[in-house]
């Protein structure tokens, strides 16, 4: 799981409004959260559009690398001495307060700019029963940034409990999937990682680009010694990766940015995208070369006896919302 974040599933979900939301373009505070934000693909672009995309959760539409939010220096000239100013980003303190939309948003934040708020988060009691007057939705959101903040600290176990709790209000979420799916991995629990690359993949939940599920599958397999599938699954995730095209036209940004008719703001968020979608594949395809490479290095290069057992993935039948989340592949371990 790398740094696929808050940014791209908000990009990417629910459905799309041609109206901006009441006072959207008047918020210029980039530490005020819009209302909405963390729901809304339509509150969240016109947010963006107002901070002119410079802030920690909007891409970065003007450049190939994001911009650092840090101390800015004007140097001393003969006229004026050294001005030293602060980013408001780095100004930001870890929230104290109670769980609402404000607080998650500047946790958020702080989590793009890997400040992790494990204390704050810790005192909401997340794994514990949800106060009466926080939305169901609000705080599974704050169950998934703690299982976010607990995987990057390499707490594995505590971030598959967040995970597992806020499952049943995020299941739609295919980007909740593909995390998971890496929760799983470095918990032991192969059978659920590959159960999550399937409902990450559901017709029932909104599709986001998923390049690492090929990387995924050949560790699983690697780890479990189907050399075989290892080796076909690298190859198709090659031959995918050949494939793939961004289709920029389709993003909900993109079709915002049309309907606003804001001229080159849409040229560069179609180039910000196609910047995106092919790093994306270039680091994915250099995983499975990496993955290659350490089963050649053991003198493996296919099976040597033939399998007995297989992975059985599920059927492609019918596809049911509350098995989302909850799918699980066998995958019987062939390692002596």
């Amino acid at each position: 799981m790398r740094g696929q974040d808050l940014l791209f599933e908000t990009l990417t979900f629910l459905a799309l409004t041609a109206t901006p939301p009441v006072g959207a373009l008047a918020n210029n505070d980039p530490l005020k959260a819009p209302e909405d934000w963390y729901e809304s693909t339509t509150a969240m672009f016109y947010y963006c559009l107002s901070q002119k995309f410079n802030h920690p959760l909007c891409p970065a539409v003007n450049g190939t690398y994001r911009q650092e939010f840090t101390t800015m220096v004007a140097l001393a000239t003969t006229s004026a001495p050294a001005v030293l100013e602060l980013s408001p980003f780095e100004k930001i303190k870890e929230p104290d307060g109670p769980l609402n939309s404000q607080n998650l948003f500047t946790a958020n934040i702080l989590l793009q700019l890997k400040r992790y708020p494990l204390m704050w988060l810790m005192s909401l009691k997340l794994a514990g029963p949800k106060p009466k007057e926080i939305p169901d939705r609000l705080w599974a959101h704050a169950q998934w940034l703690s299982g976010k903040v607990f995987f990057q600290m390499k707490k594995y176990r505590e971030a598959m409990a967040m995970y597992d709790l806020a499952v049943d209000q995020l299941k739609t979420r295919s980007l909740f999937h593909q995390e998971r799916a890496w929760v799983f991995f470095f918990n032991g629990k192969f059978d659920r990682a590959l159960g999550s690359i399937v409902s990450a993949e559901s017709p029932l939940v909104y599709g986001v680009p998923y390049f690492e599920k090929y990387f995924l599958q050949s560790l699983v397999e690697r780890e479990t010694c189907y050399w075989n599938s290892a080796f076909n699954t690298i190859e198709k995730g090659r031959a995918a990766f050949t494939d793939l095209k961004a289709m920029a036209d389709k993003h909900p940004w993109v079709i915002l940015c049309e309907r606003e008719n804001l001229g080159p703001l849409c040229e560069d968020l179609r180039g910000w995208y196609a910047r995106y979608y092919e790093a994306e594949k270039l680091k994915s395809a250099k995983d499975l070369d990496l993955v290659e490479v350490e089963l050649r290095d053991r003198g493996i290069t296919k099976q040597s006896d033939k399998s007995l057992a297989k992975i059985v993935w599920p059927l492609n039948g019918e596809h049911w919302a509350d098995e989302l989340g909850h799918y699980s592949v066998p995958v019987p371990t062939q390692c002596s």
